[in-house]
């Protein structure tokens, strides 16, 4: 209740939608052709972390690219912005081409429900959560211990889609985030567990150029 005894009401999370799918490839075709300004949003301003992911069509999908943040942001404008970082700058990737175009699909993931400080690191649902991790270490420096933080964050799905275990996600998060310790017990002992979920919506090129009129 808040402070005139009225019920608090929790906002409800934000929904991903196709429009914002279609958003991401208004920004990454302007940039490769610069024949056509992006749309105009049609959707809500939500304010929430997002991740915007590329994805080769296949069964399952390639991973193309995939960037985010899990900093709260409008998504009018973040949608486009990690639309284009997602396609142009992950660095694991060469920038995305007009050519592949017609091959991509996009996901949407609007992150809501973090539950941060788990107390058991494992208690989280494979099928449910996505896991973020604050590996906290201690470095020496001139007889003065202190912490060094080294995160990273897998999203909803990721774990499952791959087959790890928690314990083998865990330690992959560990890697990622850039932690040369290998003892993943002794890595839990002073790690901070948030558990998450996720608003995720997809389109391929097809559905994209249908709504937008555009060849196929």
């Amino acid at each position: 209740r808040d402070g005139y005894g009225a019920m608090s009401v929790t906002p409800a999370p934000a929904v991903a939608t196709k429009e914002m799918c279609f958003t991401c490839f208004d920004v990454i075709l302007n940039h490769l052709t610069g024949s056509q300004d992006p749309a105009v949003p049609q959707y809500e301003d939500h304010l929430c972390p997002l991740f915007v992911t590329w994805e080769v069509k296949h069964t399952p999908p390639f991973l193309r690219g995939c960037i985010g943040t899990m900093t709260s942001r409008h998504v009018k404008s973040a949608i486009g912005e990690y639309a284009l970082l997602a396609g142009v700058r992950d660095s694991r990737f060469h920038p995305i081409t007009k050519s592949e175009l017609k091959d991509l699909q996009v996901k949407v993931s609007l992150l809501h429900s973090f539950e941060t400080d788990l107390i058991d690191a494992l208690d989280w649902d494979l099928d449910l959560h996505g896991i973020s991790v604050d590996f906290v270490l201690d470095v020496t420096n001139n007889s003065n211990t202190q912490g060094a933080t080294h995160s990273a964050t897998y999203l909803p799905g990721v774990a499952k889609s791959v087959g790890w275990s928690k314990r083998e996600t865990l330690t992959h998060l560990a890697e990622k985030a850039g932690v040369r310790e290998t003892r993943i017990d002794r890595l839990l002992q002073s790690a901070k567990v948030t558990r998450y979920r996720s608003s995720v919506e997809t389109a391929t090129w097809e559905e994209y150029a249908v709504t937008r009129k555009l060849p196929l």
